[in-house]
């Protein structure tokens, strides 16, 4: 009966353990999701982990949301395995907003006002996107979670 106790003990730990990990992840989406329209959905990690081209060697994590308005809302948060992992993923994503600029002035000007205020920020490992209608507020959230 005690090794049964001590195993489960040990499960419960580890859990608490991965959930207390994830947390920084966890308060950021749901912070920020608040910007995005209420129509927003989560996206397949590994579709956009492939079209943001980044080596999934260096992620732990990537969430990814997206309005199914024609607004190109976004919030896709990147947990990194390292600092240095984020830094990379941040340089795909501000790559990534530069190509939705190239194609929104071909295509869809009026979306270039929406998706020139884009931010992409790094904190620690964490690697954020954010396109919104209330970026400036966005902005301040994000500021608060990460200091």
């Amino acid at each position: 009966m005690k090794k049964l106790m001590c195993i489960l003990l040990v499960f419960c730990l580890y859990g608490c353990a991965q959930k207390q990990e994830s947390t920084t992840s966890a308060k950021i989406i749901e912070t920020l999701q608040v910007y995005l329209p209420e129509d927003t959905e989560e996206q397949d990690p590994e579709v956009i982990r492939r079209m943001l081209d980044i080596d999934e060697a260096g992620i732990r994590e990537l969430r990814a949301f997206a309005g199914k308005t024609e607004n190109e809302q976004l919030l896709y948060v990147i947990e990194a395995e390292t600092e240095k992992d984020a830094l990379a993923a941040a340089e795909r994503l501000e790559y990534y907003v530069n190509s939705l600029k190239n194609t929104a002035k071909m295509y869809e000007p009026e979306q270039l006002a929406l998706i020139d205020k884009a931010f992409v920020i790094v904190h620690e490992n964490y690697a954020v996107l954010v396109i919104c209608e209330d970026i400036d507020e966005a902005r301040k959230t994000i500021a608060e979670i990460v200091g």
